[in-house]
């Protein structure tokens, strides 16, 4: 399950994931130890609406990635053969069309979501959650999230090196050596947000 080569892509006129073959999920060649599929939605987006178009345009810009990777001297798909397996299949703006699509349960095993509980815990799973974050470092989860927030419309090299830079000012916090020693000591870390 190769890359088709680039003239065959371009004589075809397919758009696939990285030119890899298309399959259903119901029929994937035997092998396959990765599925590309698009989620074309957007109703969850508040001002970057346009998402349900994303397929289109990753699987039309990824034709022109290579499969070899030069630096590692492995072909990725000769390695971990993958096949397109085409878009998930819903109306665009009907959040509840997306639910019925993906169990609790399902989006719990892929990852999608952290935990599933009943509706009578959900309070009781809101606050223990809560009260895990509130035990972080009040410094150190600032930083991450302003960093977070403020690398989102950056270009990919400038959210690296900005990413980069609050990282090593992380690191010279006191909180983040004290978490560090609290941690080989196995006990619980005492902030001071310095």
């Amino acid at each position: 399950m190769t890359q088709q080569s680039a003239m065959e892509y371009i004589a075809r006129g397919q758009t696939p994931f990285f030119r890899l073959p298309v399959a259903p999920l119901s029929a994937l060649p035997g092998g396959t130890r990765a599925v590309f599929l698009g989620v074309p939605y957007d109703g969850g987006t508040t001002y970057r609406p346009g998402a349900r178009f994303a397929p289109f345009e990753v699987r039309r810009v990824s034709a022109l990635v290579d499969g070899y990777h030069p630096a590692h001297r492995v072909a990725v798909f000769d390695r971990a053969p993958a096949v397109d397996g085409g878009n998930v299949v819903f109306p665009p703006f009907d959040a509840g069309a997306v639910r019925e699509q993906i169990s609790a349960a399902e989006a719990e095993r892929i990852g999608i979501v952290n935990r599933v509980v009943a509706a009578g815990e959900f309070d009781a799973a809101v606050q223990d959650w809560a009260e895990r974050l509130a035990a972080k470092s009040p410094l150190l989860m600032r930083l991450g999230k302003d960093a977070m927030y403020r690398q989102q419309d950056m270009g990919f090299a400038d959210a690296l090196e900005y990413l980069q830079a609050q990282l090593s000012l992380a690191f010279s916090t006191e909180d983040i050596q004290e978490g560090v020693k609290a941690f080989f000591e196995k006990r619980e870390p005492n902030w001071t947000g310095r």
